[in-house]
C-alpha cells in the first residue's frame, strides 16, 4: 500500500503522483506504465485471426505483445545511464484578462436583459500560477550475461518527472529480473 508508505513483499516497484496519491489501478488501465522502456526488446501487434486464435474473444480488438530483454551467453554486460530533460508546453492558449472578462460578462448580462456588471477584483495570470518548467531525471542500470546452462538479466529504473503543470508529478521505481536455467 503506497498510500501508507508501506510495501508488501510481493511489490518490487511502483509509481505515484505528487501529494502521495497512489496509482494502484494504473496497471489495469495501462500495464506499460510500470515497465521500463529500456527493458523492451521488441513490440509486436497481433490482429484479427492471430489475436483471437490465441486470446479468444478478449483478443478481438487486437493484442500487443511486448518482449523484454533477457540475458545472453557470454561475459556479464553492465549498462548504466542517466538523463536529465526539461519539460515545457509548446504553445499556451491566450486567455482573457480580468478587464476583458468583466466587459464580456457584463455585455452578456445586458443581452439577457439583466442590468448587472461583473466587478474586477484581481488580475491573476492563472496559467502562470499552474505552469512551470518541469524536469525529468531518469536513471537506468542493467546487468546481463550467462553461460551454456543459465542466463540472467537484472535491471533497475528510477524515473522522476516533475510535470510542467503543478501537482502532476510522476515517480516510478522498478526492478526486473529474468533468470533461465
Amino acid at each position: 500500500d503506497f498510500g501508507n508508505n508501506t510495501v508488501s513483499a510481493a511489490v518490487l516497484g511502483g509509481n505515484a503522483v505528487s501529494n502521495g496519491f497512489s496509482q494502484k489501478p494504473e496497471f489495469e488501465r495501462n500495464p506499460l506504465a510500470s515497465l521500463n522502456p529500456d527493458d523492451i526488446e521488441s513490440i509486436e501487434i497481433l490482429k484479427d485471426a492471430f489475436s483471437t486464435a490465441i486470446y479468444g474473444s478478449r483478443g478481438a480488438a487486437g493484442v500487443v505483445l511486448v518482449t523484454t530483454k533477457k540475458g545472453r551467453k557470454g561475459k556479464p554486460q553492465i549498462k548504466i545511464g542517466h538523463s536529465v530533460q526539461s519539460d515545457q508546453p509548446v504553445k499556451l492558449p491566450e486567455l482573457l484578462n480580468a478587464d476583458e472578462f468583466s466587459m464580456i460578462y457584463s455585455k452578456f448580462n445586458q443581452g439577457l436583459g439583466i442590468n448587472a456588471s461583473f466587478p474586477v477584483a484581481a488580475h491573476t495570470d492563472w496559467l502562470g500560477e499552474v505552469i512551470r518548467t518541469g524536469w525529468i531525471n531518469e536513471t537506468n542500470a542493467s546487468v546481463a550475461g550467462g553461460s551454456d546452462q543459465h542466463t540472467f538479466f537484472l535491471s533497475f529504473n528510477r524515473f522522476d518527472q516533475q510535470g510542467y503543470i503543478i501537482n502532476q508529478d510522476l515517480r516510478r521505481n522498478s526492478v526486473r529480473t529474468n533468470f533461465s536455467f
